[in-house]
């Protein structure tokens, strides 16, 4: 299973919308490429690559203030804020996960982030509001990118479209093929009642 498919099915289970996973997503994809060891380009040389860099922070050779004040985007969401990745630090120590490079627990912190620290996006979740709207709001409101014109909220609403195209009807499927296979077993179960009756 890819990590896109990974991170579709444990935001969805988060959120229960799949409007409001895409648009998360869509974002995710402009700033990271939905690549949870993702270190901003423009600090590589600085903190070093996106594998280097987590590891250090794995091994915990990179303590947790370096990781919070050095000002380097990181993960989905590309977290650079000292307190948000401070935040980030410590849910990852906490949640028992091996990587804070692990895309499941980052949507754990990105969904606890919204409930909690931007509880008036989070309750759009529950509504009916459009994968485009949703987007932008995620957008301008929570990640609050320095490019944020409308060609660049245009792009994210395209990757979130995209997103949701791909994976909204797996689910669906996947209940169909539920759905068929116990018809096939009740159907199994009249044809031993009727050989009773009839042998």
């Amino acid at each position: 299973m890819s990590d896109a498919q990974k991170i579709w099915n444990k935001l969805l289970d988060l959120t229960g919308s799949k409007n409001f996973t895409a648009a998360i997503m869509g974002n995710m994809q402009a700033e990271s490429a939905l690549r949870a060891n993702n270190v901003q380009n423009s600090y590589e040389s600085a903190v070093g690559n996106d594998t280097t860099y987590t590891a250090k922070i794995d091994n915990l050779s990179y303590p947790r203030n370096s990781f919070a004040n050095d000002k380097a985007g990181y993960g989905l969401i590309q977290w650079t804020y000292h307190t948000r990745k401070a935040a980030l630090y410590d849910y990852w120590q906490e949640s028992g996960y091996k990587s804070i490079g692990d895309p499941l627990m980052q949507c754990e912190f990105c969904v606890k982030e919204l409930k909690q620290s931007y509880n008036s996006i989070w309750l759009l979740a529950g509504t009916a509001t459009s994968i485009e709207d949703l987007t932008r709001i995620i957008c301008t409101k929570y990640e609050r990118p320095a490019n944020q014109s409308d060609a660049a909220i245009n792009n994210r609403i395209k990757y979130a479209k995209q997103i949701y195209s791909a994976f909204h009807d797996q689910n669906a499927a996947t209940e169909t093929i539920d759905d068929i296979i116990n018809q096939v077993e009740i159907i199994r179960d009249m044809l031993q009642s009727l050989k009773k009756i009839y042998m």
